[in-house]
């Protein structure tokens, strides 16, 4: 029994730290396209 819990704890432990990657690449792709919008506005 205790083995079960801890693989399902490890599984839950990844899936966190894969949606924290997933945030972090989504946030620094937005932050991306915002400069991009930004910088093409001063430009014009």
């Amino acid at each position: 029994m205790e083995l079960i819990k801890r693989k399902v704890n490890n599984n839950m432990e990844n899936k966190n730290i894969d949606i924290n990657v997933i945030k972090i690449a989504v946030v620094e792709k937005i932050d991306e396209l915002y400069n991009k919008l930004v910088s093409k506005r001063k430009v014009s």
